[in-house]
């Protein structure tokens, strides 16, 4: 469990590290491209601090492009992984447009064209992932999908902490100056940082969620009629209730305090935000814990009668 802890955390770190490279903020478009766009632009950094700063920037390059190959060889060559060989070649292809965007065509020469570059790669690399969790599905169907669960977690805490907060840090630029007064500078300025706050809180505790849903599926594949298995179903459907009230009522308080503030806010877009992401994850886990705990006290019935 703590594996899993510690890389949604670093996860977040990360993305909120790479909020601040130029071009973040634009969604998910911001977040596929945004660890090539910041690799590409140290490589482009260092390549150009002079020769020897050339040579540390190839030789980078090279070790990033070799991963999938060194993955591959360790793996045994597998026939599940033989996809890592095209997936280093993507890699090698859209890592160098990253480095250097002036060789691209010119439509390609912005942010949507850095997601189309990256989402190639990673494209790649879902192919590879479905193909290795399909080829090892059998037997190991619970650790599959605990991989799955840690990576949906990533997914949120990644778009949370890293368009997110980019978006944010964009807002509070476009909004701190103009012809306006300070108090509607200032009350605009809470607002995105309310904003900002309800969608991190909820991509939190989505992410809390799926956690104990993974520590749920290694007691399940222990043994899922035992007492530690049950005593997981509940901590889940306890989290599930918990973020399905705290989600509701945070948009709750977001939508009302953006009407009955609107005269105070300038360039505001009103909208009903629903948190459809957090409120699913959290039903469909609450369904499943409520199944599991009644299989469970159906089982200690049957016992009694035996």
């Amino acid at each position: 469990m703590k594996y899993e802890k510690w890389f949604l955390l670093i996860c977040a770190v990360v993305a909120g590290v790479l909020a601040f490279v130029p071009g973040a903020g634009s969604g998910i478009l911001g977040a596929l491209a945004l660890p090539f766009a910041a690799a590409g632009w140290v490589l482009r950094t260092l390549s150009l601090s002079g020769p020897i700063g050339n040579a540390a920037a190839i030789a980078v390059y090279v070790l990033i492009c070799a991963v999938p190959v060194v993955l591959w060889l360790r793996s045994g060559r597998k026939a599940e992984d033989r996809l890592l060989i095209p997936l280093a070649a993507v890699t090698a292809y859209v890592l160098y447009y990253m480095i250097n965007p002036g060789l691209r065509n010119p439509v390609m020469q912005n942010s949507v064209g850095d997601a189309g570059y990256a989402g190639a790669f990673w494209s790649a690399l879902a192919a590879w992932g479905v193909v290795k969790l399909v080829g090892g599905l059998e037997g190991k169907l619970f650790r599959a999908l605990r991989v799955f669960l840690l990576l949906c977690g990533a997914a949120c805490l990644m778009g949370a902490f890293g368009p997110g907060l980019a978006g944010l840090r964009e807002g509070l630029a476009e909004h701190s100056g103009g012809y306006v007064s300070g108090a509607v500078r200032g009350m605009t300025a809470l607002f995105l940082l309310l904003d900002f706050a309800a969608a991190a809180l909820e991509s939190v505790l989505t992410a809390l969620v799926l956690l104990k849903g993974i520590a749920l599926l290694r007691e399940l594949d222990a043994d899922p009629f035992s007492e530690g298995c049950v005593r997981a179903a509940n901590e889940v459907s306890l989290w599930c209730r918990r973020t399905l009230v705290a989600v509701a009522l945070v948009s709750l308080g977001m939508n009302l305090g953006q009407l009955l503030a609107s005269p105070m806010l300038m360039n505001i877009q009103l909208e009903v935000r629903i948190p459809v992401m957090g409120l699913a994850v959290s039903f469909v886990m609450l369904a499943v814990t409520r199944l599991l705990v009644r299989g469970k006290e159906l089982k200690d019935d049957n016992d009694l009668f035996i």
